[in-house]
């Protein structure tokens, strides 16, 4: 029942970040559909009425141990081998999956000014955590506020690193 949990907290949290919608717009009441490819924000000054579906995508991360603000929006971070991954300044909004794809520990280290929230605990700035060390050991990374990451999914008991 809890790994079912997980699973939907995940799905929900993944499915809020559309990197790059598809719209058809109509253009200038000529009544010409274009589709059009927007990345970034999409501001609307009245309404936005959306027919069909709109789907989201989530970026697969091959191994990266040092990631970029731009990669921790909705993605994946697939890791292999005892490694140090490094994330960036958190900023609110940010959110990262980080899942290990061998049996070694994995250690997850914030910046320097940041803290992780493990299990409903604040720890201190720029303290890191480890996996179990297990194949499909994850962790859910959501910044909720700026250099504050919250762990909201997980596998396995991750600690603080020793």
């Amino acid at each position: 029942m809890i790994k079912k949990l997980i699973t939907i907290i995940f799905i929900s949290i993944f499915m809020c970040f559309m990197p790059k919608p598809v719209f058809s717009v109509q253009d200038g009441g000529s009544g010409n559909a274009n589709t059009e490819n927007f990345s970034g924000i999409v501001n609307v000054a009245s309404t936005l009425t959306a027919t069909g579906t709109l789907h989201g995508k989530i970026e697969i991360i091959a191994d990266d141990n040092s990631l970029s603000a731009a990669q921790c929006y909705g993605s994946l971070n697939k890791l292999n081998g005892a490694e140090t991954t490094t994330l960036p300044a958190a900023v609110a909004g940010m959110s990262i999956l980080l899942y290990s794809d061998d049996a070694t520990v994995k250690t997850i280290d914030p910046n320097g000014t940041d803290n992780i929230w493990l299990n409903g605990v604040d720890l201190t700035d720029g303290v890191s955590i480890n996996s179990p060390g297990a194949v499909g050991d994850y962790i859910v990374l959501v910044a909720f506020a700026d250099n504050n990451w919250y762990s909201v999914g997980q596998s396995g008991v991750w600690v603080v690193t020793p």
